[in-house]
């Protein structure tokens, strides 16, 4: 399940990156990290950590 759901995330955070504003980028990334459990949230730390890479 998470895996058909992680590239959808990985779009949706690169449109609202394009978009522009950092806030609402940034609650999408807590929102993940919140819905987030078990063995996926490794793979969705690195993710997260990635997109902040880019965003500073």
């Amino acid at each position: 399940m998470c895996r058909k759901r992680l590239p959808m995330l990985l779009l949706h955070i690169m449109k609202t990156r394009l978009q522009g504003p950092r806030r609402k980028m940034r609650n999408t990334l807590l929102r993940m990290r919140r819905r987030t459990r078990n063995s996926s949230v490794k793979m969705k730390n690195r993710l997260i950590s990635t997109v902040m890479k880019w965003e500073s």
